[in-house]
């Protein structure tokens, strides 16, 4: 796989906290972008909390279900 299309495959969707799209050559240092985003800071409304990635909009009752929530878009797995 040519590097530059490999470089595009995982991108940060995370709305409202960049400028520009920011891409990442492996899915690790995605997981580790992501982890300094505050989720704190993430929308609510009164059905809960708003996944702040780009075209999702689920709502999920706290915060611990919105981590998780937020590892399906990066394709992570829970350690349980």
């Amino acid at each position: 796989m040519p590097e530059s299309m490999n470089q595009m495959l995982f991108v940060c969707k995370w709305l409202y906290s960049h400028l520009e799209s920011q891409h990442f050559e492996t899915q690790e240092k995605l997981r580790n972008h992501i982890d300094k985003h505050d989720i704190n800071s993430c929308n609510r409304s009164s059905l809960g909390y708003i996944c702040p990635w780009e075209c999702c909009n689920k709502h999920q009752s706290s915060i611990i279900k919105l981590e998780e929530h937020l590892c399906g878009h990066t394709r992570q797995r829970l350690f349980k």
